[in-house]
C-alpha cells in the first residue's frame, strides 16, 4: 500500500509530481510507515510521510515546524511553537521509533533514515557491510593482529594496541 503524505495537503494547493515510486528512499520510508513499530502512530507516520516527501520533492526547500503543525497536525495559522511544543515532541517520538525500527524489523536495510536534531530534514545513509566497516574503522585491529590472534594457545588473549586517530 502506497501511502502519500500529501494526502493532507488542502484544497487549491498543487499536488507535487509522483516521482517517488523507484526511488530507494521513498520505498524505505514506506517500509518503516507500514512496519509493526509505526502500526498505530497514524501521527509518526504522516509527520514523516511528509518531511521525507518534502525533502525528496523539493530538496531546497527547508522544513519548518510550522509546515509540520500546519500540514500534518492540523493546528491552525496561529499556530506558536514558542508555547506549543507538538512538533518538537512528535518529532522525538518519531526518532525513538526509527532507532527501534533500524536495531529490529529494520537492521538488515541497505539504507539508515535519521532526522538530525536541530532540523526536519531526514538523513538517508547507505549501511556499509561488515567488510567495508572494518576496512574504514581506524580503530579496527590490523589485519596482521587477528593472524597472530589465530595463533594464540587456547586461553592466551591478546590485546590490539590502539590507534590514536589524530
Amino acid at each position: 500500500m502506497q501511502i502519500d503524505a500529501f494526502d493532507t495537503i488542502e484544497e487549491g494547493q498543487e499536488r507535487p509530481p509522483p516521482r517517488l515510486a523507484d526511488d530507494a528512499r521513498w520505498q524505505l520510508v514506506q517500509r518503516i510507515v507500514g512496519s509493526s513499530l509505526m502500526r498505530r502512530a497514524t501521527h509518526l507516520q504522516k509527520i514523516l510521510l511528509f518531511v521525507t516527501e518534502t525533502s525528496l520533492l523539493f530538496p531546497d526547500r527547508p522544513i519548518r515546524e510550522q509546515d509540520i503543525a500546519q500540514g500534518v497536525l492540523g493546528r491552525k495559522d496561529d499556530f506558536d511553537p514558542a508555547y506549543d511544543t507538538i512538533v518538537r515532541v512528535q518529532i522525538g517520538h518519531l526518532r525513538h521509533k526509527l532507532e527501534a525500527y533500524f536495531s529490529t524489523e529494520g537492521a538488515a536495510e541497505p539504507l539508515r533514515l535519521t532526522l538530525p536534531k536541530g532540523c526536519y530534514q531526514p538523513r538517508f545513509e547507505e549501511v556499509a557491510t561488515t567488510r567495508e566497516s572494518v576496512a574504514d574503522d581506524p580503530l579496527a585491529p590490523s589485519a596482521s593482529l587477528a593472524a597472530s590472534a589465530a595463533d594464540a594457545t587456547p586461553g592466551e588473549v591478546r590485546v590490539a594496541p590502539l590507534r590514536a586517530r589524530w
